[in-house]
């Protein structure tokens, strides 16, 4: 988009492909208040998405986070701070991805309320700071004073800001997602999805659903047990399995004993 709005701002005309009328006062004022816009936008987008991104951990299921994190994230009304909660139960709280991404927070917080006056946090300021050089490797020349500087001026980003925050934002959820694997580990996962198929009223009797699913040899249930992970999203259910000190190999009753132990 910005290099097309160079191309505006130095006289290019739409082509056929965009049969649009556009014949500004000042071309050149033109494209640079859509550039704005064009940057302004990306930039909501991106954290929107870390937004949703949080919210849907809180309600995956089966859960992939401990549910007492879960409440404590869904309790918090502010969405910086669901993001910095979850950030420091997966000791993520220090990175420079996440120092970012918050501001990223008090920038989309500014462009989308008309009278926003949310300030960037002392401790993201600090980190920022101390980060600068590292900084300038990561993010190819930001500079964080610049950055802070403008988010307290309440001046727009630039391009520059937009794109090391939209990188930020995939390096944090990548770092959050790998966290939340080795936390959550395959084999918890499996046993969350299996005890919470089985208590679904919706798709029969728990006894029936254990005797589809371990109501044959042991290589049997194997597979159906893998053919369940891989409904649920789950990879390399085999291994989970053989690792289960014989989870393929419990009666119907032994398993609606192990997954579901208060049930009479």
């Amino acid at each position: 988009m910005l290099v097309g709005l160079d191309a505006v701002r130095e006289g290019a005309k739409p082509n056929s492909s965009l049969p649009a009328t556009w014949n500004p006062v000042n071309q050149e004022d033109a494209a640079a208040r859509a550039r704005v816009f064009a940057l302004n936008a990306t930039l909501v987008w991106t954290i929107e998405s870390v937004v949703s991104y949080v919210k849907d951990l809180t309600r995956v299921t089966p859960a992939t986070l401990d549910m007492n994190l879960i409440t404590k994230i869904r309790n918090e009304q502010d969405k910086e701070t669901k993001l910095t909660t979850l950030a420091r139960y997966l000791s993520v709280e220090e990175s420079d991805a996440l120092a970012l991404v918050r501001t990223g927070y008090v920038w989309r917080n500014r462009l989308t309320h008309y009278n926003a006056t949310n300030q960037i946090n002392a401790d993201v300021k600090a980190q920022l700071r101390s980060s600068s050089d590292r900084l300038k490797d990561d993010y190819q020349g930001l500079d964080s004073a610049q950055l802070i500087e403008r988010l307290e001026q309440g001046k727009t980003p630039r391009l520059k800001e937009t794109s090391s925050i939209i990188r930020a934002a995939a390096a944090l959820v990548r770092s959050i997602d790998e966290r939340v694997t080795v936390t959550q580990g395959t084999l918890d996962y499996l046993r969350a999805g299996l005890s919470q198929h089985l208590q679904n009223p919706e798709s029969g009797s728990p006894g029936q659903k254990a005797a589809s699913l371990w109501g044959g040899t042991e290589a049997q249930n194997r597979r159906s047990l893998e053919n369940f992970g891989a409904r649920i999203s789950l990879s390399r259910i085999e291994d989970a399995c053989r690792d289960d000190e014989g989870l393929a190999s419990l009666t119907p009753r032994e398993a609606l004993r192990m997954l579901l132990p208060g049930r009479p």
